[in-house]
């Protein structure tokens, strides 16, 4: 594989990869945009924007800024860059008002793609060079002064010889930004607004100014995460050897205490010439591997993409504990009375038995007792085999929908009114689950949950799903019409023996003449009727006071089973897959902001 060719993938590959990022972050904010800082989202919002119309833009040409303060030679720097006098150097302020730039293409495709980039930069003062172009050319040397002026260059800067520069690359643009420091806010805003889309920047500075404050804290430490980053040491044909050293170590330690470790240091003069030939090199090798690009941009998006993942807190799964699930539903279930619901249709199934199975006399006095659940308001209109016809008053027939079958959708129970904490409950067990589900991820987020969720009010979505539940129902079992038949025929068979003993023993008081009771087994008919109606009765009874038990035992579990599921259906919609979709929001705003951060 041949050089060009390599380097021809790794800039499709590079490209590629910026992309990737691109998609990546405006993912992750899409995603975080409802709880993220303004800040983050603003920033975010705003480095897609530059790397969407960098990318739009002349891939082939790579932006260097050469960025400074007042007097550090920046016009002066780009004048021996270019070998000509493209710009007017001075030290007074401010000298350089509107950006200035200088292509290097002899094609007039790629003059026109950088006139595109230029026009995307707002930048209207703009030089077009070949790469081959020379000082010692005519044009060179008639673009170096100003008309009508003496051939001595501007405060005796001097363009360096053939020997000392050598060809720039075509594909690069050199810009000279207004000064960040001009006392003019215009200037400095636009300042600001170059750098941020420069490809390469270049700080030029001087021995007087290295170590500015402004310079330190308001631009190099904003751009520390760029690795394609040069400072320039101007004027140091001012210095003696061991001075330009002690500049530039002070310069070094100033960078690494910036958090920048990869900026390249370099000591220049426009006067002498020195460092000239170095600088260009160094430029020149950016433009041919088209690199910088790629590279600004990329260190852009993962700064911000760092920002939003460091927002994103802790990484918290769109899947929920089971154990968490299963205690919010039977806090939930507890909260809305599902355990006093359970125990009346225990206790009513226990009734309804006992007036259907038990001894007729206590069976009648049984009717008298409330039903249970008919003090909570969930008695009426259940499905039994006794109920023939729905709420419209129409038969039910094997037609019949199963809508008919329950009470109306607007059926709501007295449990609010039984349990005035019912609320209270309900909206305890939600936040504990809220907060335990939620406790890794940031507090706006956290915050924006909550309030989604407390939104519904969820003591009235639990009592209209009991209140309508299809499920809270008792049936009449057969054996309760078979054991009511034999207790009452127990009961004829009774007072049939009581009666007869009564006239037995009316008549013997009364020294009545009757005849002699006929016998069973040697015992007398009487006394065996009221014996078997009364023995059995008990008996009968008992069995089946077991068997109600065990009945109202049945229909009490399957009556919390069941309301423990739609108590469950309504935690889901309303508390469990809202916080699964905010969880699976988080992860998703963290693994593409990670992406992008890579």
């Amino acid at each position: 594989m041949s050089v060009r060719t390599y380097e021809s993938r790794e800039f499709k590959r590079r490209n590629q990869d910026v992309k990737l990022r691109l998609e990546a972050l405006h993912e992750a904010l899409d995603l975080g945009r409802s709880w993220l800082a303004p800040e983050t989202v603003s920033a975010s919002e705003k480095w897609l924007a530059i790397a969407r119309g960098r990318l739009e833009q002349s891939l082939d040409h790579t932006i260097v800024a050469l960025a400074g303060p007042t007097g550090a030679g920046k016009s002066s720097l780009i004048n021996a860059l270019a070998g000509a006098q493209v710009a007017t150097a001075s030290v007074k302020r401010p000298t350089t008002s509107q950006a200035l730039a200088v292509v290097w293409d002899s094609t007039a495709e790629g003059r026109e793609s950088a006139a595109r980039l230029l026009d995307w930069l707002d930048i209207p003062g703009r030089h077009y060079r070949s790469e081959h172009d020379e000082p010692a050319e005519a044009s060179a040397k008639r673009s170096l002064f100003r008309k009508g002026q003496s051939e001595t260059p501007v405060h005796g800067a001097q363009v360096p010889t053939k020997q000392q520069r050598k060809p720039m690359e075509s594909g690069l643009i050199v810009v000279d930004l207004p000064d960040f420091d001009s006392i003019v806010a215009e200037h400095r805003v636009r300042a600001d607004h170059l750098t941020e889309r420069a490809d390469l920047l270049v700080w030029v500075t001087d021995p007087q100014k290295y170590a500015d404050a402004v310079l330190h804290n308001e631009y190099l430490k904003k751009f520390s995460n760029h690795t394609n980053m040069v400072v320039v040491l101007n004027q140091v044909d001012r210095l003696a050897p061991a001075e330009r050293e002690q500049c530039l170590s002070d310069i070094r330690r100033l960078l690494a205490k910036d958090g920048i470790t990869g900026a390249t240091t370099l000591a220049v003069s426009t006067k002498t010439g020195e460092g000239i030939s170095e600088l260009s090199s160094l430029l020149s090798i950016a433009a041919a591997r088209r690199a910088a690009q790629s590279a600004s941009l990329v260190a852009d998006l993962k700064a911000a993409a760092t920002r939003i993942a460091d927002e994103c807190g802790g990484k918290a799964s769109g899947r929920l504990a089971d154990s968490a699930v299963e205690e919010l539903t039977h806090s939930l279930a507890h909260a809305a009375g599902v355990d006093a619901i359970t125990d009346a249709v225990y206790q009513s199934s226990l009734r309804r038995s006992h007036i259907a199975t038990g001894w007729p006399p206590t069976a009648w006095i049984a009717k008298f007792r409330k039903d249970p659940l008919r003090t909570l308001g969930l008695a009426e209109g259940w499905l039994s085999p006794r109920r023939t016809k729905n709420a419209a008053g129409a038969p039910l027939g094997a037609g019949t929908n199963s809508a008919d079958l329950i009470r109306p959708a607007t059926a709501r129970s007295s449990m609010t009114r039984q349990d005035s904490g019912l609320e209270a409950k309900a909206k305890t067990a939600v936040r504990n689950f809220v907060a335990s589900q939620t406790s890794t991820g940031p507090i706006d987020w956290q915050m924006g949950v909550r309030q989604e969720i407390g939104e519904v009010n969820l003591a009235d979505q639990l009592d209209s799903a009991i209140a309508n539940s299809p499920s809270i129902r008792l049936t009449r079992p057969t054996w309760w019409n078979v054991v009511g038949f034999i207790h009452k025929f127990l009961l004829v068979v009774l007072a049939v023996g009581l009666l007869w003993l009564g006239f037995l023993a009316g008549a013997a008081y009364l020294q009545l003449d009757v005849p002699a009771s006929p016998s069973l087994m040697g015992f007398p008919v009487p006394t065996v009727l009221t014996f078997v109606g009364l023995v059995g009765g008990i008996v009968l009874g008992l069995l089946a006071r077991i068997l109600s038990l065990l009945h109202a035992r049945r229909a009490a579990r399957r009556t919390y089973d069941s309301l423990t599921g739609h108590v469950g259906e309504v935690a889901d919609r309303f508390v469990i897959s809202p916080v699964k979709a905010a969880r699976a929001q988080l992860e998703g705003c963290l693994s593409a902001a990670l992406i992008a951060a890579r």
